[in-house]
């Protein structure tokens, strides 16, 4: 693919790691909701036995029903708190990648590369290799997860920024929610975002 060209290994290298799974990612979703699934399922079982035990009593039922919908409603808090987690871990993931791909091409100092969490250095880091990322498909998407990602770290609430990204998805001030909803709807977009920065600075190259 990169015949007699003195930057082969350099392309070779992002193109390896602008390729991102996207079943793998997935997986960060798949094994909560496999967790949330295995608890209800043996609540109800463990709950059909108690209402069926003639040894207990009627308030000896109700409290270990009880005590079952407590362990439920527990393992949807943390499903609920991985769900979180999981879009934390793609943003970082595709950050990270992002990292690696510039420290490939060899066209950023790594002083440069430390300054890419914050997307206006972002967008001038990339402006002064002749990268404008804004223009790249799916940039907004890749802003949108930031900025979700940012939301998650401090205040909990969709903030202005997210709410002018996308107003027919956020309201300023609202708690985020819908992880799950959200992680589907970001995950193709931004892995594809990822894979086209990496054509780009194949380009340069």
């Amino acid at each position: 693919m990169f015949k007699n060209d003195p930057n082969n290994l350099k392309k070779m290298q992002i193109t390896i790691l602008a390729n991102l799974d996207e079943n793998l990612m997935i997986d960060l979703l798949a094994s909560t909701n496999t967790y949330v699934h295995h608890v209800t399922e043996n609540a109800h079982d463990e709950a059909d036995k108690i209402r069926i035990d003639t040894s207990l009593t009627i308030d000896e039922k109700d409290q270990l029903l009880e005590f079952l919908s407590d362990d439920i409603n527990s393992a949807k808090e943390a499903m609920d708190l991985a769900q979180e987690l999981a879009i934390i871990g793609l943003y970082k993931t595709i950050e990270l990648r992002i990292n690696k791909l510039v420290r490939a091409s060899g066209l950023m100092s790594n002083n440069k590369i430390s300054q890419l969490s914050a997307i206006g250095t972002l967008i001038y880091n990339f402006n002064n290799i002749g990268i404008d990322v804004t223009k790249i498909d799916h940039f907004n998407e890749f802003r949108e997860l930031k900025l979700i990602n940012n939301a998650l770290k401090h205040t909990g609430e969709i903030n202005q920024e997210l709410e002018d990204l996308n107003p027919t998805v956020w309201t300023k001030g609202q708690p985020l929610n819908n992880f799950t909803a959200h992680f589907i709807r970001l995950l193709s977009p931004n892995i594809k975002f990822l894979n086209n920065l990496g054509t780009k600075l194949r380009s340069k190259l």
